[in-house]
């Protein structure tokens, strides 16, 4: 039985490491953490709770879910949870679904209750193409194999299927900014701010840097409803199943550097001095930090290692957590909603963005804000978007938070009885990477040259060394697929 370790173990390392034990392979896990679940794990600050830096599953993929056995181990999912577009007049509260969005956004404009419904459909034609280019490795430019021109070949033909026009439109748009398709669409800007928001927030682009349509069709071709508990839920789903696997995960284990043999992966060594050996290592943790940190400085060639030092991976947005007295009253509704965007207009996106480009904090941050209540305590995650990797000033970033949410939620600033502001240095010093996206999302980092091309199919040059985490192929967020990739790409070899 050979034996693997896992750098890592977040999702994906977890992932990667229920897939290899299933086929038998000797499996560890270490992570530098005293806990398990990277960013997807629960975060306790001051007596409250919140379930993670990251707040969304909807990218989780069922068949994943169904592979890895994960509903033996209570795994759920759940309903798509409509998102409050705070703003004027009560803002928009907006349903993934078009028919229970349809009178909300008839209120503002009827055409836009048709395009919305017609965005849906779109998206959906596309779920077959999608799925295809995100299940498995990513398409090489040219075929291997014959297993590589099969795989192409079905890939022609689901993107032929789509028909002319879909074809056609599928082209025409994925280079574009997202504003500009958007703004095609619909002509309420609030639907359009918050749709936009998940294809900039993280990354160093604005809705007007091109590509970023390709980043929301990517995420909204393949959303499903997500799993009750959230990220955190699909992390304990995770370790119970390794453990009734067998496998190991060692927690409070950095790991110093990955340990090299004939030129071929013998294991790593730990920050304590202490030596493990292996015959494969998955890092599941930032690409950059694997290739550049890890590996014996002549490990990579000339070219390879270029292509490592030009991952980009800038960061773009904190993590704010907020303990209340109470859950915050929106302007204007009398609702509770358990997820709310601030940010009403492109131009508040671009202008986050555009403090970002200059090293500075955006004087009001775009927010993306969910609400926790256990009926004892009422804990607020926000990621705000518009804090540069350069920032230090925690209390100026939490003021700007507090402004805006106080400005659509009057009282909310009274209501704080605890707070934690993680810049995204902190991010990188605690959790491995400065963006939580590993690798930014940009059309030269998709795909085939995710990472970047060198790495790009889960392996990397250095025999024995694969890499498994949302920096790689088919991307961030809690889908479980690079940790899989990277254990089917390994059992294959």
């Amino acid at each position: 039985m050979s034996e693997v370790i896992i750098i890592g173990a977040g999702v994906n390392g977890l992932a990667c490491a229920v897939e290899l034990a299933r086929a038998g392979k000797k499996v560890t896990v270490v992570e530098q953490r005293a806990e398990v679940g990277g960013l997807s794990a629960a975060r306790r600050f001051s007596g409250f709770s919140v379930p993670g830096i990251r707040h969304d599953t909807n990218e989780i993929r069922p068949a994943l879910i169904d592979a890895l056995q994960l509903a033996a181990h209570g795994l759920k999912l759940a309903g798509h949870t409509p998102i409050y577009a705070a703003g004027p007049d009560g803002g928009l509260v907006l349903h993934h679904e078009s028919d229970d969005a349809a009178a909300e956004i008839a209120k503002r404009s009827a055409k836009d209750a048709e395009a919305y419904a017609a965005f849906r459909r779109f998206t959906l034609r596309l779920r077959p193409v999608v799925d295809a280019l995100l299940a498995k490795a990513a398409p090489p430019l040219l075929p291997n194999d014959l297993g590589d021109a099969y795989d192409m070949g079905r890939l022609g033909l689901k993107l032929r299927g789509l028909g002319r026009d879909d074809m056609l439109e599928l082209l025409r748009v994925a280079p574009m900014c997202v504003a500009d398709w958007l703004r095609e669409m619909f002509e309420t800007e609030i639907l359009s701010a918050t749709l936009a928001f998940p294809a900039v927030a993280g990354d160093f682009v604005g809705p007007w840097s091109a590509g970023t349509s390709a980043t929301l069709i990517l995420q909204q071709a393949l959303a499903v409803p997500g799993v009750v508990g959230g990220p955190a839920a699909v992390v304990d789903a995770l370790s119970k199943a390794l453990a009734s696997l067998g496998g190991t995960v060692r927690t409070s284990a950095k790991v110093a550097k990955v340990s090299l043999t004939n030129e071929a992966v013998s294991g790593v060594v730990l920050a304590s001095g202490e030596t493990l050996k292996a015959d494969a290592v998955v890092a599941c943790c930032a690409p950059r930090t694997a290739l550049l940190d890890l590996l014996p400085r002549g490990a990579l060639g000339l070219a390879d290692r270029q292509a490592a030092q030009n991952i980009r991976a800038r960061g773009s947005v904190a993590k704010v957590h907020l303990g209340l007295k109470a859950a915050p009253k929106w302007s204007g509704r009398s609702e509770r909603f358990a997820r709310v965007r601030i940010g009403a207009h492109l131009d508040d996106l671009e202008r986050a963005f555009d403090a970002v480009k200059y090293r500075e904090v955006a004087e009001k941050p775009a927010l993306d804000v969910a609400l926790f209540d256990d009926g004892a305590k009422v804990a607020v995650s926000v990621i705000a978007f518009g804090v540069p990797y350069e920032a230090e000033d925690r209390k100026l970033v939490e003021a700007r938070v507090l402004e805006q949410l106080e400005a659509h939620a009057p009282g909310v600033k009274a209501s704080v009885e605890a707070s934690e502001v993680l810049l995204p240095r902190d991010l990188e010093a605690e959790y491995g990477s400065r963006s939580v996206h590993h690798v930014e999302r940009a059309l030269d980092q998709m795909l085939f040259m995710r990472p970047a091309r060198p790495f790009a199919r889960a392996t990397t040059p250095v025999r024995g060394l694969l890499l498994g985490s949302s920096g790689c192929h088919p991307g961030p967020g809690v889908t479980l697929a690079p940790g899989v990739i990277a254990a089917r790409a390994l059992l294959s070899s």
